[in-house]
C-alpha cells in the first residue's frame, strides 16, 4: 500500500476501499492510520466514517469513534448508515450513565440482519439503558434479571471468548458499569464468568495436567 500510497489517496473511493480492506481483514491499527487524514477529502462518504468508527473501537479507542460518529450524523444527517452509528453512541452514553440521550440513540438505530456484531451490541445497549429504568429492586433482581435475559442469547459461555474484540471490550465495560450501578457482587460475577469462561477452562485444564504430571513421575 505505502508504494501505492498516491495513486490510492487520489480518489475518495479508492481511499475509502483501502479502508475497508484493511479493516475486513483485522488489521485495525493499519485502517485507523489509514484513514486519520479523512478530512483531507471533500467527498468521504458515510460509510468510510463507519469503518473508521468501527476500526477506532476495535483498539478501543471508545471516545474518538464517538467524536467521529457524531461528526458523521451531524455531517450526513440523512444517511441510513447512521443508524449503525446511533447504535455505537446508545452504548457508549449509556455506559457514562446518561439513560434518557442513550434511549434517544437506541430508538434511532437499527440492526443489520443476521449482523452478530449488531445485534449483540444492541442487546448491550438496550440491556444497560432497560437496567438504569428499571426501579432498583427490579434492577438488582437476581439470578432472573431483565438484563441477563436480554444478553444470554448473545453472549453464551463459549462465544463470549471467541467474539469481535469490540464486543468482548463491550461486554466487559457494561459489566463494570451495571456493578457500579447497583448490581453487586452477583452480576460482577456474571459478567466475569461469561468474559473469562474459556480462559480459566483452559488455565484448570494446564494446571490438571501439570498435577498429574506431577502425581505420575
Amino acid at each position: 500500500i505505502s508504494k501505492r500510497r498516491s495513486a490510492l489517496v487520489a480518489h475518495v473511493s479508492t481511499w475509502g476501499e483501502v479502508g475497508r480492506l484493511l479493516l475486513v481483514q483485522g488489521m485495525n491499527r493499519a485502517a485507523v492510520k489509514w484513514m486519520s487524514n479523512w478530512e483531507d477529502f471533500s467527498e468521504v462518504k458515510s460509510w468510510m466514517m463507519f469503518n473508521f468508527c468501527l476500526s477506532l473501537r476495535r483498539l478501543g479507542r471508545f471516545d474518538e469513534s464517538s467524536m467521529i460518529a457524531r461528526q458523521s450524523i451531524e455531517t450526513w444527517p440523512q444517511d441510513s448508515l447512521n443508524k449503525q452509528l446511533h447504535l455505537f453512541l446508545a452504548l457508549e452514553v449509556a455506559i457514562t450513565g446518561d439513560t434518557a440521550a442513550a434511549r434517544s440513540h437506541l430508538d434511532r438505530s437499527s440492526v443489520r440482519e443476521n449482523v452478530h456484531h449488531d445485534e449483540a451490541l444492541h442487546a448491550l445497549a438496550k440491556g444497560l439503558i432497560e437496567f438504569q429504568e428499571a426501579s432498583p429492586i427490579e434492577s438488582t433482581s437476581d439470578p432472573n434479571s431483565a438484563l441477563r435475559r436480554e444478553l444470554t442469547p448473545h453472549f453464551s459461555n463459549r462465544s463470549a471468548y471467541l467474539m469481535d474484540i469490540d464486543l468482548f471490550r463491550s461486554f466487559r465495560r457494561v459489566g463494570k458499569a451495571v456493578a457500579a450501578e447497583g448490581g453487586g457482587l452477583n452480576s460482577w460475577l456474571w459478567f466475569f464468568w461469561r468474559a473469562w469462561f474459556w480462559l480459566l477452562v483452559s488455565i484448570g485444564v494446564i494446571f490438571g495436567w501439570i498435577l498429574l504430571t506431577l502425581h505420575s513421575s
